[in-house]
């Protein structure tokens, strides 16, 4: 049992990175994307994705999310030849599905586009990506299967970084091209191709190979009827997560589901440390809570929540500030409306991080049907919102306003369920002294690394280095000087300037105010111990500098 669970946080240590990688690759791509595209354009590739995933489930009939548990099952029994028939029987039943999803989609695509979304143009982007289902659908088989042999580290590699990386390479050759709508559906479809590749490639040659000679004995009927309970809930939370894109397309222009969506993506930052967090911590709490050691467990929990404060709560509060600067930064000018829905979006993720982990502490607990239960409160709750209130926003052209409220809102209410379940199931909760000491060296930090950059002083100074480098860099390099002139009084600088003042006033808070504890040293060491990452020079500085 140690040596699986040790299996298991090792495999969270890589996927922690991976979700590091993937975050930044894809920030990197969604910009690209947005940069060639205008906001009605990236408002239909949303909607199209939406569409599309949402028929890629329907194919799935729950099928996928049940090959891991019977790979894993009749691995453990040594029944290769099951093993061999859980994966062929997967893909046989999903050849057949997911054509028949794809032809549905190709002749119904301009009904769709008209008679759902008022939006003829949609149509051939949705005939493009019928061709796309049975492809994303079988690669995925591929590395669901791998991950029944506990092999996670592939699809880590394919979906949260191969891919990634060629759908940046495609768009930009699809750019040179002359395609820039088109070209960014291509690389959605191509980028799928070569996951399928790369999936197929290392379950044949590092994983299990599908053309051993190893008889194969078909599991369908098994399978279809242990995954008939799986699609339904699949299906709801597919529709649930998308419904934001869906209604906006839905009940307004393209415009404003493009405006939204770079909103999200910024917006989703935020809930970055959530995840990591989650997949270094979780599995260590999992093996606390099975071998009943429940005071680890909430130690686990506690420490989880506090580090995920200290990391989000300051990069809400810098990017509430700063929102339409790092907004026009990261995606021009045409995407300038995208702030306050943005901040909005931060808002409820931010109430939802400050409740730590709470969710996944509670599927480590095996409480899988509350977090289903929660989450279909959650997803309940921005359907009925969205649907009330993107028509209202709509009459000031703010469409994605009201999206972002009810996913706002939505979050809140889901964070808000998971402390409440974990005080009442195990006394848990993370409001603690040290909490709300990080609460405080946030906001203090933030407000004083605010006021020094917007000082008038300060700003004097910025304007006057601006000015100085546009002459400096225009006379040599004109690309720099005109790029420098370009963002000079958009709010930009003052922004940097508060990010670096911010991280040294910070930590001086955070060392004032003592905000680690002596279980944090300790959940360092389980975390070292673990994964094998060496982080000795960290457990000596928190050892020496706060405790």
């Amino acid at each position: 049992m140690q040596a699986d669970l040790n299996l298991i946080v090792k495999g969270a240590a890589l996927m922690a990175l991976g979700v590091i990688a993937s975050k930044i690759l894809g920030y990197f791509f969604n910009i690209f994307l947005a940069r060639i595209l205008t906001p009605s354009e990236l408002g239909l590739f949303f909607i199209a994705t939406a569409v599309i995933g949402l028929f890629g489930i329907i194919a799935n009939i729950g099928i996928a999310d049940s090959l891991t548990r019977f790979v894993a099952f009749y691995k453990e029994k040594k029944d290769l030849e099951r093993v061999k028939g859980s994966i062929l029987s997967t893909i046989r039943i999903h050849i057949v599905s997911s054509i028949a999803i794809g032809i549905t989609v190709f002749f119904l695509s301009d009904w769709i586009a008209i008679a759902f979304f008022s939006k003829p143009e949609l149509g051939f982007l949705l005939k493009l990506l019928a061709f796309v289902v049975p492809v994303s659908l079988i690669a995925s088989d591929l590395m669901l299967a791998m991950d029944g042999f506990k092999k996670i580290q592939y699809k880590i590699y394919i979906r949260r970084i191969i891919q990634i990386i060629a759908k940046i390479i495609l768009l930009a050759g699809f750019f040179y091209a002359g395609l820039t709508l088109t070209g960014a559906v291509l690389t959605f479809i191509f980028s799928e191709a070569i996951g399928l590749v790369f999936a197929f490639f290392f379950l044949e040659k590092k994983v299990f190979s599908l053309n051993s000679k190893i008889k194969t004995i078909f599991v369908s009927k098994e399978m279809l009827v242990f995954s008939m309970p799986l699609f339904l809930m699949g299906l709801f939370s597919a529709v649930l997560a998308i419904c934001d894109v869906l209604l906006l397309g839905f009940f307004a222009p393209a415009y404003n589901t493009g405006i939204y969506s770079v909103a999200l993506d910024t917006a989703r930052l935020g809930l970055t440390p959530v995840e990591i967090m989650a997949v270094l911590g979780i599995p260590i709490a999992t093996s606390y809570f099975a071998l009943e050691k429940f005071a680890e467990f909430k130690k686990i929990y506690n420490a989880l929540a506090r580090w995920t404060l200290a990391m989000v709560l300051p990069l809400s509060l810098l990017l509430v500030l700063f929102a339409e600067p790092v907004q026009i930064l990261f995606f021009g000018k045409a995407y300038a409306n995208s702030a306050l829905a943005m901040s909005i979006l931060l808002t409820g993720f931010l109430f939802y991080a400050v409740t730590g982990p709470a969710q996944q502490t509670l599927i480590a607990a095996g409480k899988t049907k509350l977090t289903l239960f929660n989450a279909i409160i959650a997803g309940v709750t921005v359907a009925v919102l969205d649907i009330i209130l993107i028509p209202l926003f709509m009459q000031s052209n703010s469409a994605q306003i009201g999206a972002a409220i009810g996913t706002a809102i939505a979050y809140i209410a889901w964070g808000a369920l998971g402390i409440i379940e974990l005080h009442w199931l195990f006394r848990i909760q993370p409001f603690t002294k040290t909490y709300f000491k990080i609460v405080l060296a946030g906001i203090s930090g933030t407000a004083i690394a605010f006021l020094l950059a917007t000082l008038p002083i300060t700003q004097a100074g910025i304007n006057a280095f601006m000015a100085a480098s546009a002459k400096l860099f225009g006379a040599g390099i004109p690309i720099i000087g005109k790029l420098i002139s370009g963002i000079t009084g958009t709010g930009i600088m003052p922004a940097l300037v508060t990010g670096l003042v911010f991280l040294p006033i910070y930590a001086l808070f955070f060392l004032a105010l003592k905000c680690f504890e002596k279980e944090d040293l300790e959940v360092l060491v389980a975390i070292e111990r673990k994964t094998g990452f060496r982080i000795e020079f960290l457990r000596k500085i928190v050892k020496k500098l706060f405790l």
